[in-house]
């Protein structure tokens, strides 16, 4: 687990306020989703919060029959892995250059957001393929976690828009021809 992120770990005065905020997250996912999205299968909701607390949000990427290829992005010079959670860049769709859904974490996130990363060139996509069967098309869901006093660090036009400021990103993949499950990449973004 990412840190203590219960809300009945918190002091009971604070427990309502934060409820209500995380509430809203789910209801006001990141504009990274601006794409598409649906609700996630209430056992990947469960399962998410079993392991990894209330601080999170999860989302099917698309409608429910949306099925994607997945690409990832390193800065040059740094060496591929196979497995994308080391990647800056998340890219889901039928091609790279028409996404529907795209991850950055040097635009966003709360580093994104907050201008503390540079480094605008693009970065060079690999294709992620199934482990299992070497198949490229998967039902794809993101998570994100927020910090527990996100809600009060934010100020002027950010607090608008607390959703944006996630300090980690997650992409979980099945495949659609042997239902593989991955997590196919874990990204701080603060």
């Amino acid at each position: 687990m990412h840190g203590d992120n219960r809300i009945e770990s918190l002091p009971s005065e604070d427990q309502p306020r934060v409820q209500a905020f995380m509430d809203r997250m789910w209801k006001s996912p990141p504009r990274c989703l601006a794409g598409g999205f649906s609700a996630a299968p209430e056992e990947l909701v469960e399962d998410l919060r079993d392991n990894y607390g209330d601080f999170w949000t999860i989302f099917r990427v698309g409608p429910e029959d949306a099925s994607h290829r997945v690409w990832g992005g390193l800065p040059e010079g740094e060496d591929e892995d196979e497995d994308l959670g080391f990647w800056q860049r998340v890219v889901l769709g039928d091609e790279p250059e028409r996404p529907r859904f795209s991850f950055d974490n040097r635009r966003d996130g709360h580093d994104g957001e907050s201008g503390f990363t540079a480094d605008e060139e693009d970065l060079p996509l690999t294709q992620y393929l199934c482990p299992e069967c070497g198949q490229a098309q998967f039902e794809c869901f993101v998570a994100f976690e927020y910090p527990i006093d996100l809600e009060e660090s934010l100020e002027g036009d950010d607090a608008a828009r607390p959703q944006d400021f996630y300090t980690w990103f997650s992409l979980l993949v099945y495949c659609d021809n042997c239902d593989h499950g991955d997590e196919a990449a874990s990204i701080e973004c603060a």
